[in-house]
């Protein structure tokens, strides 16, 4: 299939939020903000900081001086960063009928040089709109992601088996592991009950994709502060290293959808989008955008997971023994690694948020690292504690969450994660099984830093023994 072919081609504060600028109001100048230089702003400050991978911390800095809302300019980008569980949330609620969100500059530069039409999360408006309401059909409704579970059994084995070759050893490259199986997952939930009979033929395809994805995060990254245009235009080595990653991923990704569309099974995913009558020009991006997204998000999140349970026996335990539910276990990771470590909106109009005005076209951005790590809200928040995420009685607020309205980890309304629910299913069966399998045994401690995603700065490395 030919890449990009036309055909497939803070906290505790009452806020009012109205839509229509009011009297009292505040003008968005008055919004505190942090110093920076003419043009440039505050990126000389970002650089001597750590730069990107450290952004989260330059951010955190700036909403413990200048409060739960401050604006920036960060040479490249301006934006009002937002921390206050309460405004996080009005944010959603102005954020319109088709929701925009901000793009990295080299994505949207190589769609526009290749003429590539890509996926949801590069649609907005009516387009945007319309595949949605028929994504969220499917992706969204428990009873059709359930129904996929003796796929999702088998694939959580198949990873299980392989580790078994780990057993008294450090996991080789547990980075590259959970990739492929965050990618086997989504594929399988694709195809349907056919995935289990192919498996071992998809393998090959599987180990090749979870190889090529990690480059595009990586250079993507790597681009982060720089004159992206000026370096497309003139074929710098950063750019064409990104362009190949991305030319590399996507077609891939094309060649795994073309292999899915002839294998498929009725009860897939893929099945359930072609019998909507969508054209191919439409369903093969928006499902090989599926497929990159699942390599990067849920196998860093899987990381994580693994990473703080090594480092916490009696927590594993606690989840042998129904003590702990693995559900609390990944939304404690969610809040400490959040996959999106900022959540942007596009104000659609203008707006009164926090008794500030912010004019149509603002990007505001949601900071989850600063409110997950916020003791107000959180208890201990650098602290792994899955049991803050119990409840005491049936229908009563979590035991070590002050507001859990902090909480946004797949963000909320019309524009929330279409993979929410089968990232979800994905982490809870895999991490219950591993941990049911293998004691995992911490080896070192790493630092997270930003590629996009949260990542760690170093391989993370766990040993696992055998339960049995």
């Amino acid at each position: 299939m030919k890449l990009c072919h036309k055909s497939f081609v803070q906290y505790g504060h009452a806020v009012h939020t109205i839509k229509n600028v009011i009297s009292g109001s505040k003008q968005f100048k008055e919004i505190p903000k942090r110093k920076g230089l003419p043009l440039i702003g505050t990126s000389l400050t970002i650089l001597a900081n750590g730069s990107a991978p450290k952004l989260h911390l330059h951010v955190d800095n700036g909403h413990k001086k200048l409060g739960p809302i401050f604006r920036e300019n960060m040479g490249t980008t301006t934006a009002v960063f937002i921390s206050d569980p309460v405004l996080m949330r009005q944010v959603f609620e102005v954020e319109g009928k088709y929701p925009k969100h901000f793009l990295p500059q080299p994505w949207i530069i190589f769609n526009e040089i290749h003429k590539c039409k890509r996926g949801l999360f590069f649609m907005d408006g009516k387009e945007w709109h319309v595949h949605r309401r028929i994504m969220n059909q499917y992706f969204l409704r428990n009873d059709v992601i359930a129904n996929l579970s003796g796929v999702h059994q088998e694939i959580v084995k198949y990873l299980i088996n392989r580790w078994k070759n780990f057993v008294g050893k450090e996991i080789p490259n547990l980075e590259h592991e959970f990739y492929r199986h965050s990618i086997s997952f989504l594929i399988g939930s694709l195809a349907g009950s056919s995935y289990v009979k192919d498996i071992n033929f998809y393998d090959m395809y599987v180990d090749k994709l979870s190889s090529v994805f990690y480059s595009i995060f990586a250079t993507t990254a790597e681009l982060n502060g720089k004159p992206v245009w000026l370096m497309a235009k003139l074929s710098a080595p950063g750019w064409k290293k990104f362009e190949t990653a991305v030319q590399n991923s996507l077609e891939a990704c094309y060649e795994i959808v073309d292999i899915i569309m002839k294998k498929r099974s009725s009860d897939g995913l893929l099945d359930k989008l072609l019998n909507e009558k969508l054209p191919l020009s439409a369903v093969v991006p928006i499902v090989a955008d599926l497929i990159l997204a699942a390599g990067d998000t849920t196998a860093i999140t899987s990381q994580w997971s693994l990473y703080l349970l090594s480092g916490r026996k009696d927590v594993q335990n606690a989840l042998l023994n129904g003590d702990i539910d693995v559900k609390s276990v990944v939304k404690e990771t969610l809040r400490m690694y959040p996959p999106a470590i900022f959540i942007s909106r596009m104000i659609p109009e203008d707006t009164n948020i926090s008794g500030y005005i912010l004019s149509e076209g603002e990007m505001v951005l949601l900071s989850l690292y600063t409110a997950g790590r916020n003791d107000d809200i959180y208890p201990s928040a650098n602290s792994f504690k899955p049991e803050r995420w119990m409840r005491s009685d049936v229908g009563k607020d979590f035991e070590g969450v002050v507001d859990r309205r902090a909480y946004l980890p797949f963000a909320m309304g019309a524009r929330a994660c279409i993979g929410k629910i089968l990232a979800l299913t994905q982490l809870h069966n895999t991490l219950k099984e591993i941990v049911t399998e293998f004691d995992l045994e911490f080896q070192e401690e790493v630092d997270m830093i930003l590629r996009l995603v949260p990542v760690p700065s170093k391989p993370i490395k766990i040993k696992i023994k055998s339960r049995k």
